[in-house]
């Protein structure tokens, strides 16, 4: 029987880690791993404080998920600047899009977790 994976273990394809090479212009950022629209909320509050970069608009489709274009009027070094924003898990590039994976870590609490019969209604 063939082994269809190659004995690779579940490893996602990346493309290119990208760090301090400098962007400018028009950017499609590809979020993954976004647990729902607040998350994407907070991240986009985080990239409307970098100085010079303006969110152009927010698209999504089956293939790509979802895409938030920008634009950048100087260049900066991208992959520093998004990596610095504490949702930010990773940072890559992929031909001309860079991706950008958040974090799905569940924050810390102190909030105890319900467990058992607590919290469950009875009639």
């Amino acid at each position: 029987m063939k082994n269809w994976n190659n004995g690779k273990k579940d490893k996602k394809i990346r493309g290119k880690t990208i760090g301090s090479e400098n962007f400018t212009g028009k950017i499609n950022l590809r979020i993954e791993s976004a647990e729902d629209h607040t998350q994407v909320n907070d991240f986009c509050v985080y990239l409307k404080e970098i100085k010079n970069l303006k969110i152009s608009s927010f698209n999504w489709s089956e293939s790509k998920g979802l895409m938030i274009t920008i634009s950048l009027k100087d260049t900066i070094p991208l992959g520093d600047r998004l990596r610095q924003v504490p949702l930010v898990e990773e940072v890559y590039k992929i031909k001309k899009d860079i991706t950008v994976v958040l974090d799905t870590a569940f924050p810390a609490t102190d909030t105890p977790v319900v467990s058992g019969d607590e919290g469950v209604a009875t009639a």
